[in-house]
């Protein structure tokens, strides 16, 4: 969400259920608390941004997607905690 212009309309495709509470503050059972947080703070710059979850194991650019996503936010994460420190 931080890469695209502000005022976006953003959705998510998912396989990942509890990211439909990306916007919610997280707690000590939320997974991935950081990304969270980031996500509450970038969505206030745009003008939606909503989740739909697919399955993606019924197509393979799903799968292949899914598997870029997961190395962006090891990615991500790894950068977000070696900045805050």
């Amino acid at each position: 969400m931080n890469e695209l212009p502000d005022g976006s309309d953003i959705l998510f495709l998912t396989n990942a259920a509890y990211i439909q509470n990306f916007d919610k503050t997280p707690t000590a059972k939320s997974a991935n608390p950081d990304l969270i947080s980031q996500c509450i703070e970038a969505k206030t710059r745009h003008n939606s941004v909503s989740v739909k979850i697919v399955p993606y194991h019924k197509s393979p650019l799903l799968i292949e997607t899914h598997d870029m996503a997961t190395e962006a936010m090891a990615k991500t994460r790894k950068e977000y905690h070696h900045d805050i420190q």
